[in-house]
């Protein structure tokens, strides 16, 4: 039986409207097989003052379910995505954490080598809720992952071309014949951005894969981390209907993201690599003990740099 998976219940929210208890399904019968709580702050955010307490009142919550922290900067969202396609569950909800705000900008400012970067963490939270289901079921009104891969940054000076090079490749290798994608940019405000943003642009002119190219949801020094491409949906959703979309997200420590999105029709499908998991100690939301990144972010470390690897954790129950 042909399966696809479909996402649903898009929920964000910025600064002081944040309220965690929103993030729930307002559903009292909705059960997930798994909750993945995701965020470029890694592991070490379970232990917040401002998550643990929620993430135990979650666990009691969705008691049935298994709970997992997944991570990979901000491509945590297609990290996730890639864990519940590879796991024998078929439903997840996923809760994108990026908050309190000034732990994440050091973190950010760690992962850049300096402190005195441009670049402005927002605080922000979002949800999203996947399900698998069979193909024969999918309505027009589905939004269907087609294709979500982690791109690897490689070695050496020719690392940015070879990278758009990858990137090139993917957009080839998931293209619908008759029918092009709009492309939503992965620009933020780096060098790095706008150099492989800049050979991207120069393979597009002459590609017969990509319709258009609309802006990224970053316009300026504010940046939304891993709750970015749950903007872009929302942004963007009437521009999906009936139509191909992919998302690209730069995650750092030379990481691109793609997710190809497609309205439900009958030749809806979905095509998923499979996921390289590398695994970290359980974590406690219930400790009382606050654990803190001493230096730079774990996907900093250049042994951690392939194509859809991720980080992941058991979050442990009381």
């Amino acid at each position: 039986m042909n399966e696809v998976i479909t996402l649903s219940n898009i929920l964000v929210q910025t600064n002081n409207d944040i309220a965690l208890e929103a993030l729930w399904i307002d559903d009292d019968t909705y059960q997930p097989d798994l909750v993945i709580y995701c965020s470029s702050g890694e592991l070490e955010m379970l232990t917040q003052p401002k998550i643990s307490q929620w993430v135990v009142a979650t666990q009691q919550k969705y008691a049935q379910a298994q709970h997992m922290c997944i991570s990979m900067a901000c491509t945590s969202l297609h990290a996730s995505i890639l864990e519940f396609s590879n796991s024998d569950a078929t439903s997840a909800l996923v809760i994108i954490l990026e908050t309190p705000k000034n732990y994440l900008q050091t973190l950010l400012n760690r992962a850049l080598g300096e402190d005195d970067s441009d670049i402005i963490v927002n605080e922000c939270v979002g949800r999203v809720t996947l399900q698998k289901m069979p193909q024969r079921d999918v309505q027009q009104s589905d939004t269907i992952v087609n294709a979500c891969s982690i791109l690897a940054k490689p070695q050496g000076i020719m690392g940015d071309a070879l990278m758009v090079n990858q990137l090139r490749k993917w957009i080839d290798k998931h293209s619908d014949e008759h029918q092009k994608s709009y492309f939503v940019s992965f620009q933020v405000k780096s060098v790095w951005s706008d150099q492989l943003l800049m050979g991207f642009q120069k393979w597009v002119g002459d590609s017969e894969k990509i319709s258009d190219i609309l802006p990224s949801f970053e316009c300026d020094e504010n940046h939304w981390l891993a709750v970015k491409p749950l903007f872009e949906i929302l942004k963007y959703k009437d521009q999906l209907q009936n139509n191909n979309m992919i998302i690209s997200t730069l995650g750092g420590g030379g990481r691109l993201g793609g997710l190809k999105l497609q309205s439900g029709t009958s030749q809806a499908s979905t095509n998923l690599p499979k996921g390289e998991p590398i695994y970290l100690d359980n974590v406690s939301p219930h400790t009382h003990h606050i654990i803190q990144r001493d230096d730079r972010p774990r996907y900093c470390e250049i042994e951690h740099r392939r194509s859809n690897a991720y980080f992941y954790s058991e979050v442990l129950a009381e």
